[in-house]
């Protein structure tokens, strides 16, 4: 049972330090090239979209519930017991779909709610180094 926690807690630790956004916050850019902190930028931007667009999708689940509890409210007054049925079947099973997408994103971009930090940090130490060049 020890090493299963070993393993696990292991390999959270290889999944921290390969990524290579947390470590701007953690370590600093100074560690790293100038084109390696372009290609983070450009990453950074690919994940603020990504999580747009899953936000954008989240939203429509969660804005579908109301349609489905004007539709439960319908079939009660009509007294329709298997649409009223399967409307609170599709309620619930929608506002799970949104936890469990409110979950899954915040494990799969870890780094998304700091995006601004690190671009500002990137983007100092990048006009940085250029101002040092210039001086040079």
């Amino acid at each position: 049972m020890r090493h299963f926690f070993l393993d696990r807690r292991l390999r959270k630790i290889e999944k921290e330090a390969n990524d290579d956004l947390l470590m701007i916050i953690e370590a600093g850019p100074q560690y790293y090239s100038n084109q390696e902190l372009y290609h983070l930028l450009d990453k950074l931007g690919l994940q603020e979209y990504e999580v747009l667009q899953f936000n954008r999708k989240l939203f429509l689940i969660l804005a579908s519930v109301s349609v489905w509890f004007i539709l439960l409210f319908f079939a009660y007054a009509v007294d329709i017991s298997w649409l009223s049925g399967l409307m609170t079947f599709l309620i619930l099973s929608f506002i799970l779909a949104f936890a469990v997408g409110k979950i899954y994103l915040h494990q799969k971009f870890r780094t998304y709610k700091s995006s601004g930090l690190i671009r500002s940090i990137i983007q100092q130490e990048l006009e940085r180094r250029q101002k040092d060049a210039s001086i040079s």
